[in-house]
């Protein structure tokens, strides 16, 4: 019954997702440290809100199906390449950096400028694809 359910999971997780990547892989581990990071930042701010933490879920719950609809359009209209799915992979992945870099700032860790700048311009590159 397991593994009845187990290849059910899984097979779902494939149609939907298109398989996961590398650059999914790397989200999720940054989707894990920024909720881990931002609890931290709660904590010794003796600001921890489960409202507000509920918001930071639903947001990367968000995030996910953002990358669903990019694996549909990459099947529908990029011949199963996964353009549009990377694309916004690529996007958040420079959220979710700046949102841990901005929390690791709060616990007191001064993270280099230039990290900063370059999870910037990942995300502004990606902006401006958009807008042509």
């Amino acid at each position: 019954m397991f593994d009845v359910i187990l290849s059910t999971l899984i097979s779902f997780f494939v149609f939907v997702f298109g398989g996961f990547t590398e650059v999914m892989t790397l989200l999720l581990v940054l989707n894990t440290i920024d909720i881990i990071t931002g609890v931290m930042t709660g904590v010794k701010m003796r600001n921890l809100a489960s409202k507000r933490m509920t918001e930071g879920l639903f947001k990367k719950f968000g995030m996910w199906c953002c990358i669903i609809i990019g694996h549909v359009l990459d099947v529908v209209v990029f011949n199963h390449q996964p353009v549009a799915k990377n694309m916004v992979v690529t996007y958040f992945i420079g959220n979710e950096g700046l949102s841990i870099l901005e929390n690791v700032g709060k616990l007191g860790l001064i993270a280099p400028k230039k990290l900063f700048k370059y999870l910037e311009q990942l995300k502004d590159k990606i902006e401006t694809e958009d807008k042509k």
